[in-house]
């Protein structure tokens, strides 16, 4: 196997990896795909999953704070942000296909940084309105997405960056 096809496998399978890794930490508690998947399935009652319970009434309570129209543009993006692990899980199991059926990386930096940032915008904006100003003092939670961050979310990061770096042991035709 090729230089190229081996470190683009190797970013594949950081990828996918990471879905199993705390992802983001809300709370206290670290998600993580696999707690994301889990958690779905218990609400849907198809398996008993016995650490559910706080995500669902973080969730619940959380929807209740996003009342008007922009609080639910920042749902959205809150829900995006969650959904990350997943992303990027697909992206490496598109990898290891590439890699395995010896096909050239094609796409994947520029997702990996949008979601960063769009990620870090989540937060701050959730930030900016769950602020209160008083005496001058700003009350509320500080949230910052690259302190919430886990190694979930910095091994998917560093496996997309691998597999676009698999580009440079390439051939150029």
């Amino acid at each position: 196997m090729k230089l190229e096809k081996i470190v683009l496998l190797i970013g594949g399978l950081a990828c996918v990896g990471a879905f199993f890794l705390p992802f983001i930490t809300v709370a206290s508690q670290p998600i993580s795909g696999y707690t994301e998947v889990m958690t779905t399935l218990d609400y849907f009652d198809v398996v008993e999953y016995k650490n559910s319970e706080w995500a669902i009434d973080l969730f619940k309570n959380g929807f209740g704070n996003f009342a008007d129209l922009k609080g639910y543009g920042l749902l959205a993006m809150l829900v995006v942000v969650l959904l990350g692990p997943l992303i990027f899980g697909l992206y490496g199991l598109s990898y290891i296909i590439k890699a395995l059926a010896k096909r050239q990386y094609k796409r994947g930096v520029f997702v990996n940084l949008l979601f960063m940032g769009f990620a870090w915008l989540t937060f701050y904006l959730i930030q900016e309105q769950n602020t209160v100003n008083v005496l001058g003092m700003e009350i509320g939670a500080t949230l910052n997405f690259f302190k919430m961050a886990g190694i979930g979310y910095w091994l998917a990061f560093g496996g997309m960056m691998a597999a676009a770096f698999s580009l440079f042991f390439g051939k150029t035709e």
